[in-house]
């Protein structure tokens, strides 16, 4: 259960992390890439074990890290179309709900036990997602549906493919499979910096910093999911329902203390709601 709480602060600090860019002005494209390359680091750091390319390279695990890391910078680019065509509401809902795809992969590729109490459950979360998340206005814009479905499975995607990789890799090379997934990332957005001219971007000191703290929190937000999915004693499909639920639940909270910003009734409801259904799957 440890690890799934430091899988929940992890990724609510990217949330985080990504508001105070968003209200700083700092450009996006650096610090992920920047993330990208401290993540990369972290996941080498931690490794305990010695290895040589020939001995990982026939591991099954390696080409499940390199997709990871493609659908990676692929998310980050869908994420941006999406938030400047369909609107951010959209996106958020969209980015939140793609919890689905996982939850699924995991009863059906897994065959995990459907039980009465675990749908209620998994009900419940999603509707608590989508409360939480509801906008306030409506917004209309080109591209609304497209890029948001896109969203939605790409991110689905990833996590399905995260949890597909930890049943494959040795709990000693998890900080490997890691390293390997975000050095993908890192390469081809290094590429793009290249083709885009923009490398120099990656040297502004605010952008250094909150690079870094992205990717401390991402490598930490895949490492220890890795190690929920493995070590918590909760089918997949819950882990990945109470990962969702903490994360929205705490970054809005967060964003109400610390950004004024304000909930309605329904985001409110939905913030209980989320409560109750990660209660109810905690007890499954």
């Amino acid at each position: 259960m440890v690890y799934l709480l430091l899988s929940i602060l992890s990724s609510t600090i990217i949330a985080i992390t990504f508001k105070l860019q968003d209200r700083l002005g700092i450009k996006l494209f650096p610090i992920i890439v920047i993330n990208y390359l401290v993540a990369t680091i972290m996941g080498f750091s931690v490794l305990r074990v010695s290895w040589t390319v020939e001995q990982i390279i026939t591991r099954p695990w390696v080409l499940t890290a390199f997709f990871v890391g493609i659908m990676l910078i692929i998310g980050f680019f869908v994420i941006g179309l999406s938030i400047q065509r369909a609107g951010i509401s959209a996106t958020i809902v969209a980015s939140k709900m793609s919890v689905v795809i996982p939850i699924l992969f995991s009863i059906i590729a897994f065959r995990e036990l459907v039980t009465t109490l675990k749908v209620i459950g998994l009900v419940l979360a999603i509707v608590g997602i989508v409360l939480t998340v509801f906008p306030s206005g409506h917004e209309r814009r080109k591209g609304q549906l497209l890029l948001p479905l896109l969203l939605f499975l790409t991110l689905g995607v990833i996590d399905s493919l995260v949890k597909l990789g930890q049943t494959q890799v040795e709990e000693q090379f998890v900080p490997l499979f890691t390293a390997l997934s975000f050095g993908m990332s890192a390469v081809i957005g290094l590429g793009i910096s290249i083709a885009r001219r923009t490398l120099m971007e990656l040297m502004h000191w605010r952008e250094i910093i909150a690079g870094i703290v992205l990717g401390l929190a991402n490598w930490g937000s895949m490492y220890f999911m890795i190690q929920a999915l493995g070590k918590s004693g909760l089918d997949s499909s819950v882990v990945f329902g109470i990962n969702n639920i903490g994360v929205i639940s705490l970054s809005v909270l967060l964003a109400f203390i610390f950004f004024r910003e304000r909930l309605s009734r329904v985001n409110w409801v939905g913030v209980l709601v989320s409560i109750g259904a990660a209660w109810i799957l905690s007890a499954v």
